[in-house]
């Protein structure tokens, strides 16, 4: 019984699934091929990123012990927009490398910036050993990197 959670999850994206699989078979107008090739895919990515969000939250949860517990005990959300703003004062062209209101350059500049950083903080971590560590690590560089971004704001 304690999938049962798990269990409704997946009847739901089976249903939308088939759902998908229906409307991209019988869709003869355009406003339909429309529906299907670009709004479904749009629902499915927000429905996933939903996911991954609410479980990432209840790692932290989890791992910290703390009901309250959120990205910025860890850092996360200092280190990319540190990590953004490095790379738009380095390479002012890479505002221009977009479409759409997406730019994958700086996409890719904040990951690359969480990563290293997350490396880095598994590294102090791992020596010390503790979960107490983990949580002043993460906090001390998200206070680091976010008087950085101001700094560069400035």
């Amino acid at each position: 019984m304690k999938l049962k959670g798990l269990h409704n999850l997946w009847l739901i994206l089976g249903c939308l699934l088939l759902l998908w699989l229906d409307l991209a078979a019988n869709t003869a107008d355009w406003a339909g091929q429309a529906f299907v090739e670009f709004r479904l895919p749009r629902v499915g990515a927000a429905i996933f990123a939903g996911i991954a969000l609410s479980v990432c939250g209840l790692l932290l949860k989890t791992i910290f012990r703390n009901p309250l517990a959120g990205p910025l005990l860890t850092g996360v959300s200092h280190r990319e927009s540190f990590t953004v703003a490095l790379f738009t004062l380095a390479f002012p062209s890479i505002l221009t490398a977009g479409f759409g209101g997406f730019n994958p350059g700086l996409a890719f500049c904040g990951m690359l910036g969480g990563v290293l950083v997350l490396l880095l903080q598994r590294y102090i971590s791992a020596r010390y050993r503790s979960g107490f560590t983990l949580l002043l690590t993460g906090v001390l560089l998200g206070y680091l990197f976010g008087a950085g971004v101001e700094i560069m704001q400035g």
